[in-house]
């Protein structure tokens, strides 16, 4: 039985998806900021099973992708749903879900390793939306932008400044995520950016400089390994983008 209270939410995010924008800026936002912090505290544990399951690692785009339901959350319905709302909300709205219901291929199995890749999802999206709260709390100068627009373009966030468009891209700091950055950068940039810079985190023990640790283990960009990395940007960190780069650009509104 559907929880009645999933259900509305299910059907408000549905409601909400339609008028979302493609791209929009992002403000300071404490309480949003401080409300992840609390729900990044109530996570599992990284290292439990959630991490070693990885039965459905096949792309998850468009009416399937994650992010779409988060930014209909958080951008439509000004919501933040923990990890199990977020969890039976995907699984009543998913048409892959609905897909493999209707052919009575949901099974047990399929279930788990759906559950454990959104709980990946959901643990990279509530790190990365706390890191770009913090950015914008503490950015020179500029405008930072968030949106479906950018996640399709593989970036996380854009700085939009007087006078370059810098692309940049939150991840933790694993050989499975450098790996797929590497593959990722085979491809053209479809957003206009003059630069780009890696804003990567670490959780492994002895490489916690990073993050803010939490008690389940888990952990949040720092302000103080933030504004260090906003300090130290350098040629290095911050790669200038070759015509070979760009197929084509899209504007932000």
């Amino acid at each position: 039985m559907i929880c009645p209270t999933v259900k509305r939410l299910a059907q408000a995010v549905q409601a909400a998806l339609p008028r979302l924008p493609s791209c929009a800026p992002l403000r300071e936002d404490l309480p949003l900021r401080v409300l992840l912090q609390a729900h990044l505290c109530r996570l599992p544990n990284r290292n439990g099973a959630y991490r070693q399951t990885r039965v459905v690692e096949y792309p998850l785009r468009k009416e399937n992708n994650p992010l779409r339901y988060f930014y209909a959350f958080v951008d439509g319905l000004r919501y933040l749903p923990d990890w199990d709302e977020f969890y039976e909300v995907y699984l009543l709205l998913s048409p892959l879900v609905q897909d493999w219901r209707r052919r009575g291929l949901f099974t047990e199995t399929f279930a788990d390793g759906l559950k454990a890749r959104l709980y990946r999802c959901v643990l990279g999206y509530f790190t990365e939306l706390h890191a770009s709260l913090l950015l914008v709390e503490n950015l020179p100068d500029g405008q930072l932008w968030r949106g479906l627009d950018l996640d399709r373009a593989s970036l996380d966030a854009l700085w939009e400044r007087p006078h370059e468009r810098i692309g940049i891209r939150i991840y933790v700091r694993t050989e499975r995520a450098c790996a797929y950055r590497e593959h990722k950068d085979r491809h053209p940039i479809r957003i206009r950016v003059e630069r780009l810079a890696d804003l990567t985190y670490s959780p492994w023990p002895g490489e916690h400089d990073s993050l803010t640790l939490l008690p389940n283990g888990l952990g949040y960009v720092s302000r103080e390994y933030l504004r260090k990395w906003l300090a130290d940007l350098s040629s290095n960190d911050l790669r200038p983008i070759t015509s070979s780069h760009l197929r084509s650009t899209t504007p932000l509104p």
